[in-house]
């Protein structure tokens, strides 16, 4: 697999760090509710005293996104609009983890990673 970018993605965004997750194996019908549960239950931790806009990961983005012109708060990445609807509902609503596109990341095991926050963002500082 080869994975690039175009070279005015590295001239505007010098701190991009990314990485390349490779899976096989999985099957349509993994059980994901353990690994889901676990990863929400993480994110809650993670947000519990603050905002999600305190944790590095999302300012990473809010800072790539008005670099490039964008209103961070109003064009949200989708890590920050779960965990804001998380920390405001206290729950991911079975509506949201029911939609085809989310069921179909979590039986690839991608949902419960992104939902925990247990890959980082592309956009770190170092």
């Amino acid at each position: 697999m080869r994975f690039t970018y175009a070279p005015s993605i590295h001239r505007d965004f010098p701190e991009l760090a990314t990485r390349v997750l490779s899976v096989e194996g999985l099957t349509p019908n993994a059980p994901v509710a353990d690994p889901v549960a676990r990863f929400i239950a993480m994110a809650q931790q993670r947000i519990a005293h603050s905002t999600e806009s305190d944790l590095p990961e999302i300012q990473a983005w809010r800072r790539a996104f008005g670099k490039m012109g964008l209103k961070p708060t109003q064009y949200r990445c989708a890590a920050e609009a779960l965990l804001r609807r998380l920390r405001k509902e206290g729950a991911l609503l079975a509506c949201v983890l029911s939609r085809p596109a989310v069921l179909k990341w979590m039986r690839r095991g991608f949902a419960a990673a992104f939902v925990g926050l247990g890959v980082k963002l592309a956009l770190i500082q170092r």
